[in-house]
């Protein structure tokens, strides 16, 4: 009788099984990035959605009352005079609702009352989608405390679009007694027509992005100005007198969780990604063309520390090379206000430049 051959079945040896886990390993770090940068261009084209959405919304506003929507409504009910934290309080935001798709809400919001009212506050803290950018992960509500102090007031809901202030200081402007009135497009009371735009509604900002920081309680809202609360303009304008996402880091400026700039919607109905690499290239491409042909700066990227040594200048080197490295700064430091001027210029409706200047650095 014949012995039956007995067959034994080769496995994976220990290495082989880790070199297939190194490989997926390797796979799965390449793809990640992809992956989050497909989704992050996703919540991009989202957020710029929204606020064509709010574009459209705002020229049908116009359509029906011949005006763009207040910043904020504030009136003195015993002077009947403006006043910035006074009757009603409900802002450009609360004013779109009916024209995006919120009509049921607008309804219920009894605009006659203050938004401090005790009939409207269910209202303040409800989310609504369109005010929100997806790249923002932010909580959907937020505690609004007491100005100096930090007993809550209360809860609204989060927004990450605000409304063109323009580029004064509106800390400044609305202070008690002050008119809280601005060189943007809407602010207390306004009350801003297509011809007001006197640059063109192509080159005029309306509304752009806010990010939120819960830290440094970063937040605005959709609903309007809450009285005595902490910093409460800012909490539905933006103001533009500094780049976006500037590194300095003021609550009230236009900002985003995107990477280089924020989305603007300009008052055509337009979006607009702005950055300062966006404001660059459209000033290089003005000065283009009026640059005379033939005309070319001579600029060294040499660092000093090139041109001396422990001093000395070595024999071989250009003696204006200190003269052209000090030029380039002062160029590029030249090129940086110039930036700040030309984002600020697009959000002045009326006229290219505002005499009253800002005194935050």
């Amino acid at each position: 009788m014949l012995a039956t051959p007995v067959f034994f079945r080769r496995g994976f040896t220990l290495i082989e099984l880790l070199v297939v886990i190194a490989i997926i390993a390797v796979l799965v770090a390449l793809l990640l990035p992809a992956i989050q940068s497909a989704r992050e261009s996703a919540r991009r084209s989202q957020c710029k959605n929204n606020l064509k959405q709010m574009g459209i919304a705002l020229h049908n506003y116009h359509e029906v009352h011949d005006t763009f929507p207040p910043g904020w409504i504030g009136v003195d009910q015993a002077t009947r005079t403006h006043k910035a934290e006074g009757h009603t309080g409900f802002g450009w935001g609360t004013m779109l609702l009916p024209e995006l798709d919120q009509a049921n809400l607008a309804k219920v919001i009894d605009t006659r009352e203050s938004i401090a009212h005790v009939s409207n506050r269910p209202h303040l803290i409800k989310p609504l989608t369109i005010f929100r950018c997806p790249s923002d992960t932010g909580p959907e509500l937020w505690s609004l405390t007491q100005a100096g102090g930090s007993s809550v007031l209360t809860e609204l809901a989060s927004s990450n679009y605000v409304a063109n202030w323009g580029t004064t200081e509106v800390d400044v402007a609305c202070a008690p007694g002050k008119p809280c009135y601005s060189d943007g497009a809407f602010y207390l009371n306004s009350s801003v027509r297509f011809r007001d735009l006197r640059d063109g509604a192509s080159q005029t900002f309306h509304l752009g992005e806010r990010r939120s920081d819960f830290d440094l309680k970063w937040n605005a809202t959709w609903v309007g100005v809450y009285p005595q609360g902490e910093e409460p303009f800012a909490r539905i304008v933006g103001v533009a007198d500094h780049t976006p996402n500037h590194p300095s880091g003021h609550m009230e400026d236009f900002s985003s969780m995107h990477t280089g700039g924020v989305h603007m919607l300009i008052g055509d109905g337009s979006v607009q990604f702005i950055s300062v690499q966006f404001i660059s290239e459209h000033i290089s491409s003005a000065r283009t063309s009026t640059t005379k042909p033939g005309k070319r700066s001579r600029r060294s990227t040499a660092p000093i520390n090139q041109a001396t040594s422990n001093g000395r200048r070595p024999r071989d080197a250009d003696p204006n090379e200190e003269h052209r490295v000090a030029s380039d700064r002062a160029q590029t430091q030249a090129s940086d206000r110039t930036v700040a001027r030309t984002f600020r210029e697009r959000a002045v409706p009326g006229r290219k430049s505002h005499p009253a200047k800002s005194s935050r650095k």
